[in-house]
């Protein structure tokens, strides 16, 4: 689930970062060749000339690397010179080509496009400039028939001077002023959606990496089809950008924000979600939190034997309105619901877990995070899990001083924190600690313990205790004895129901108990007996009432076992329970005993 909306965040960022870039490094408008049969350029013009640009029409501009293929490209209807130095631009579009066959689309309404200017009407690459109508498209390869992720937004500014883009405020069609943190930001596409407000972008040029992603208010984000992963967008890599010559001269110096590295490794980056986090799948809720953070690594390589057209394509501005349609969404997609900020920014402390680019940790925080997995209910302070292997932790707060744990099957538990580690299948228990497991015939084994448990978990899908080490001043109640130990070891093993309607659960085999040992012995007619020792083994069977009974002991060290009649003390002592008659036979003894 976090890991499919991990790869949303993804896009998300870079979608909007490639818009960024593509501005960053776009030529000047110019005017086409008076023949309207003039071919388009496959390879970059060497000499750069001046120009003075007037009002015109199809205005196109194309972008090459130093191996002679095309960067991106840049069309529009109708342009016209403004006498502030900027141009008016009608239907504008835009190509980024990106890694592995992929590239952008830019398109838009309207925009005005502002640029340095040696003379009145000499115009540069754009430093800056407000787009109106926005759609930024993400097409898989060049074949394909449509994109698979769109954007749209009322408006856009760039600047790069600053590296930024950003909504700002507008007037509406009824006259209302719709603030810059207002302007909807909206993702469509064949496996996620996403609705926003306010768009804030700014792009890091020295570290070639995105700098921030801000989202001013979110609303959701859903994952169709949980179980497919997108695999994100390749960055440019291309090793410089030659200008045509039909550019004017002192073009931004670009080259080093694509020129090539020797696999460059990238730092985590950190997306956090604020204010009533929801998560939800179908109508199911899963999880609820006050702040969700996702450490994650983007992973940037080009792939291998991706190429890039070296001919330009027919352009064909696409209307800004119309929406292509989606498949078929999954029948029990994840939304993630949050009504704060999403920001997206290079991590430059260690992630909260250490990870790889497959992975990605999510921590939730609350008062409490509320978790619904299946069959079960969580509260916890905070919870951390991370994707890939399912490594987690829960931790508790002066807010929320323990955590809770409660499976539909009645088992439960309360504690400090508990962290599970699915390399070794085990999860362990810090503090103060509560356990509550169901046994056969709706009776319960109780335990409590100061310093630490370790549970050792078993069984997929259905997961299960099968064994138990309690820490620090433990007390056992079963229904058949009560246990009092420094340390303490449960075996169990998983009973099925026997008729329908009644719930799985599992029953005690065997119990080791370490340090200041007493056990008693319940239900007996003759009063009550036990044993006290310094180790004590208790081995169980099942009984002709289908119940587990105490059935061999094994004690040592300071060994007292005591009826209301009489008692025995030994160093070591080996005992057989018989339950028909109601009393302990002594099997061997090594030691004193008193009667």
């Amino acid at each position: 689930m976090f890991r499919s909306a991990l790869f949303s965040l993804i896009t998300l960022a870079l979608l909007v970062g490639g818009f960024m870039l593509y501005w960053h490094f776009q030529p000047a408008l110019v005017s086409p060749a008076p023949s309207p049969r003039t071919a388009v350029p496959t390879t970059g013009i060497s000499n750069q000339t001046q120009m003075k640009i007037g009002p015109g029409e199809r205005a196109w501009a194309n972008s090459y690397d130093d191996q002679g293929k095309l960067v991106s490209q840049f069309k529009a209807a109708e342009y016209s010179p403004q006498k502030d130095g900027s141009f008016k631009v009608v239907s504008p579009i835009s190509k980024l080509y990106l890694g592995d066959e992929q590239y952008l689309t830019i398109t838009a309404d309207t925009g005005t496009v502002y640029a340095s200017s040696g003379q009145s009407e000499q115009m540069q690459s754009p430093n800056n400039g407000f787009l109106q109508n926005v759609r930024i498209s993400l097409y898989p390869n060049a074949t394909a028939a449509k994109p698979i992720l769109w954007l749209d937004m009322n408006n856009a500014w760039f600047d790069n001077d600053t590296l930024r883009l950003y909504t700002q405020s507008y007037q509406d069609a009824n006259g209302i002023t719709v603030a810059a943190d207002q302007v909807p930001v909206t993702i469509r596409g064949d496996d996620y959606e996403f609705d926003g407000k306010g768009l804030t972008l700014r792009w890091d040029d020295r570290n070639r990496r995105l700098q921030l992603l801000e989202i001013a208010h979110g609303q959701r984000l859903e994952i169709k089809n949980p179980s497919k992963l997108s695999p994100g967008i390749a960055m440019p890599a291309s090793a410089s950008i030659a200008y045509p010559d039909a550019l004017v001269d002192a073009a931004p110096d670009a080259a080093h924000l694509l020129s090539p590295t020797s696999n460059p490794i990238q730092p985590p980056y950190r997306a956090v979600f604020h204010d009533a986090i929801r998560i939800d799948q179908g109508d199911k809720s899963m999880a609820k939190a006050d702040e969700m953070t996702v450490d994650f690594i983007l992973n940037q390589a080009k792939p291998a034997g991706t190429t890039r057209p070296t001919t330009a394509p027919t352009m064909t501005p696409a209307t800004t309105g119309a929406k292509p349609a989606a498949t078929a969404p999954s029948p029990v997609p994840i939304t993630i619901y949050w009504t704060g900020k999403l920001r997206i920014t290079p991590l430059d402390a260690p992630p909260i877990l250490p990870l790889s680019p497959n992975q990605a940790v999510v921590r939730l925080v609350g008062k409490p995070v509320e978790l619904t997995p299946e069959n079960a209910q969580v509260r916890a302070a905070s919870a951390v899990y991370r994707t890939g292997d399912g490594m987690a932790r829960l931790d508790h707060s002066p807010d929320t001083p323990t955590i809770e744990f409660k499976q539909s099957n009645g088992m439960n538990f309360t504690a400090d924190s508990l962290a599970y580690d699915p390399s070794t299948s085990l999860a362990t228990i810090w503090g103060n600690s509560t356990l509550h497991m169901p046994l056969e015939n709706h009776e319960q084994l109780t335990a409590t313990w100061t310093d630490k448990g370790i549970l050792h978990i078993v069984g997929k899908p259905q997961q299960s205790i099968d064994h138990l080490d309690l820490l620090g001043h433990v007390a056992v109640d079963h229904p058949q004895l009560t246990l009092r130990a420094d340390e303490l070891g449960l075996d169990l093993v998983p009973l099925s129901a026997r008729h329908q309607g009644d719930r799985s659960s599992v029953t005690l085999k065997q119990l080791t108990a370490t340090g200041s040992v007493a056990c008693r012995m319940l239900k007996t007619e003759q009063g009550k007996s036990g044993i006290d020792a310094d180790h004590l083994i208790v081995q169980t069977t099942i009984g002709a009432d289908s119940k587990p009974i105490p059935h061999q002991l094994f004690a040592d060290g300071h060994v007292r076992a005591f009826e209301p009649d009489q008692q025995l003390k030994a160093d070591h002592l080996e005992a057989t329970m018989i339950p028909q008659e109601d009393h302990q036979r002594c099997i061997g003894c090594d030691g004193s005993a008193i009667a």
